[in-house]
C-alpha cells in the first residue's frame, strides 16, 4: 500500500499564493464591516472628532497670532514684494484696483454716524449755503423741527417790526423765508430769547426788543398751517398761572410736555427763579426753592 504526501518545500507555497491574493482581494473592508454593524465603528469616530478638535485649537492659534492687513502694510510685508520686473508690475497694479474698489464701495464717516455705527467725531465742517442767507448776527435763538432749522430775531439786524424768521432746509442747505399766516399777535422782532421745539411747533419766550422792551410773551409757530395759502402760522395761547416776568438772556428746555424756564435778566436783575410751563394746559408755575442757594444766572445752557 503506498501512501501519497502533499507537496513541500517552494512548489506548496507558490501553489498557495494565488489562493491567499484572492481572499485578500475578496475580503470585506472596514467601512462595509461597520455598516453590516459587524464590528463596532467607535474608534474610528473618536479618532475623527479628536482630529476635528485638533484642527480648530490649531486655527484658533493660528487666527490669534495673525497680523491684521495694518500690521502687515506696516511691516512692509506687501511692500516686499513689489520687487522688480514683470510680476512686480502685475502686483502694484492690482494692489492699486484693490485700493480703489474699496475706496469707492465704503461707507461715508456720515453714513456711519447717521447708522449708528461709530461716534460722531465731533468734527466741524463747513457746506454751501443756498438761498435766502440770514443777515450776521448774534444773540439769536434756533431750533429744528422736521427737516428744517429755524432761526430767530437776534442782534445786529435791521430793526424790522416783527420777528426775522429764515429757514433752512438741512436736506438742500437752502435758506428761504417762510410764509406765515397769524391768528392773533405777530410777533415782535427780539433778541436774547429762547425757542424750544415740540413736535413741529417751535414756542418763543420772552427776550429784548430793538425798541428797548423787556418781554415775557409766549408765541407758538407751528410748522404745519392747515391755511393752504401758508406754510407756517402763529398763535398765541392763553395762558394761566403765575408766568415769569419780562426778561432777557434765560435758558429754556423741554421735559415731555413741561418748558422749563430758569433765570435771566431785565437790564436791573438777575434773576435766579425756575418756572415751568404744561405745554397741554398752558398752566405756569414757579417752583419754590429747596436746597442750596441758586445763584442768579445769565446767558446760560439749560438741557434735558
Amino acid at each position: 500500500m503506498q501512501i501519497s504526501t502533499p507537496p513541500s518545500g517552494p512548489t506548496q507555497v507558490q501553489t498557495r499564493v494565488p489562493a491567499i491574493q484572492k481572499q485578500l482581494q475578496n475580503r470585506p473592508t472596514r467601512q462595509q464591516l461597520e455598516s453590516q454593524r459587524i464590528v463596532k465603528g467607535n474608534v474610528a469616530h473618536v479618532r475623527d472628532q479628536l482630529h476635528r478638535a485638533q484642527v480648530k485649537d490649531s486655527l484658533r492659534n493660528s487666527f490669534k497670532k495673525r497680523s491684521s492687513i495694518r500690521q502687515a502694510f506696516q511691516k512692509g510685508v506687501f511692500e516686499s514684494r513689489e520687487g522688480s520686473g514683470k510680476n512686480g508690475e502685475q502686483y502694484k497694479e492690482m494692489k492699486g484696483m484693490a485700493l480703489s474698489e474699496f475706496l469707492k464701495t465704503r461707507p461715508t464717516v456720515q453714513h456711519l454716524v447717521d447708522n449708528r455705527l461709530i461716534e460722531d467725531t465731533l468734527t466741524w465742517s463747513s457746506f454751501t449755503q443756498e438761498g435766502v442767507i440770514p443777515d450776521k448776527r448774534n444773540c439769536h435763538c434756533s431750533c429744528v423741527a422736521g427737516n428744517h432749522l429755524y432761526v430767530f430775531g437776534g442782534y445786529g439786524i435791521q430793526n424790522d417790526a416783527f420777528l426775522n424768521i429764515r429757514m433752512l432746509n438741512l436736506e438742500t442747505n437752502t435758506w428761504t423765508i417762510p410764509s406765515c399766516a397769524v391768528a392773533g399777535v405777530f410777533p415782535r422782532n427780539r433778541y436774547s430769547s429762547t425757542c424750544v421745539c415740540l413736535g413741529l411747533r417751535i414756542i418763543i419766550f420772552g427776550g429784548f426788543s430793538p425798541e428797548g422792551y423787556w418781554l415775557n410773551d409766549l408765541h407758538v409757530l407751528d410748522t404745519q398751517s392747515e391755511d393752504q395759502r401758508y406754510t407756517h402760522m402763529w398763535f398765541q395761547p392763553e395762558t394761566s398761572g403765575t408766568p415769569p416776568c419780562p426778561r432777557a438772556a434765560h435758558s429754556c428746555t423741554v421735559i415731555g410736555r413741561k418748558l422749563f424756564i430758569f433765570g435771566g435778566n431785565d437790564g436791573a436783575n438777575l434773576f435766579d427763579d425756575l418756572y415751568i410751563l404744561d405745554t397741554e394746559t398752558f398752566h405756569w408755575t414757579r417752583v419754590p426753592s429747596r436746597g442750596f442757594h441758586r445763584p442768579p444766572a445769565q446767558d446760560i445752557l439749560l438741557c434735558s
